[in-house]
């Protein structure tokens, strides 16, 4: 009977450390998870393209002499008389930049993933705010504001006068452009700002493609097309 009692009380107690190394594995688990989230993020660069490449080994020898063995850059000609340039990581994306600005080579390219500002509207703050206020309560807030712009627009003074000169109306709305972070996403939490119940919302997507009346390509702009037309 004895025999029976410890045996039952021997099965219960290694179900339970059972249910305990379960429990703990499933903590640890959830606790890399919650790590792996936090991990940011690494973005592929974009490619640089290059146009009407007449010496493609020179081109070739001016990019590579400077990389290890096996980590050079690679290149993909296209039918259009264009040339790409695909970059292992940021830095080597540089880099090749900087050597083709120092060759006066032109190129086209994106613009990085790290480099792009995060821009949001913040709408009901009284446009005579304070811009300097709005950006120190926001980094204390988390939030590093990379340029802020009040919102206007245009309208005739007398709309039933033709003649009437235009004036300009400044609209309790503000661009922010935040440095990219992780935490861009959390400035959406924010109500209130300068004692000013507010809302922050994203802007509305452009319909139309942009186009940089320099070198005349759709989805270009100043920022990262060094082309001529």
């Amino acid at each position: 009977m004895h025999s029976i009692r410890l045996s039952i009380n021997i099965a219960i107690f290694c179900d339970t450390q059972f249910r305990c190394s379960l429990m703990n594995n499933a903590e640890n688990n959830n606790n890399i998870f919650r790590c792996n989230d936090n991990t940011q993020k690494i973005y592929k660069p974009p490619p640089i393209t290059i146009k009407g490449v007449k010496q493609f080994d020179k081109l070739k020898q001016l990019l590579t002499c400077k990389e290890s063995v096996g980590n050079e850059q690679q290149f993909k000609v296209l039918s259009n008389e264009e040339t790409r340039i695909v970059t292992k990581n940021e830095s080597q994306f540089r880099s090749t930049i900087k050597i083709l600005e120092e060759n006066k080579v032109e190129y086209h390219r994106y613009q990085l993933k790290s480099e792009k500002l995060f821009r949001v509207v913040l709408r009901g703050i009284n446009h005579d705010s304070d811009m300097g206020i709005i950006t120190n309560e926001l980094y204390d807030q988390g939030h590093e504001v990379s340029k802020i712009t009040n919102i206007q627009i245009k309208k005739k003074s007398d709309p039933k006068n033709k003649n009437s000169e235009w004036t300009y109306i400044r609209l309790p709305l503000f661009f922010v452009d935040l440095k990219p972070r992780e935490n861009n996403q959390d400035i959406y939490n924010i109500k209130l700002l300068c004692h000013q119940i507010i809302k922050i919302e994203p802007p509305r997507k452009k319909q139309e493609v942009p186009q940089y009346k320099n070198c005349q390509a759709l989805g270009s702009s100043q920022i990262v097309c060094m082309r001529k037309m």
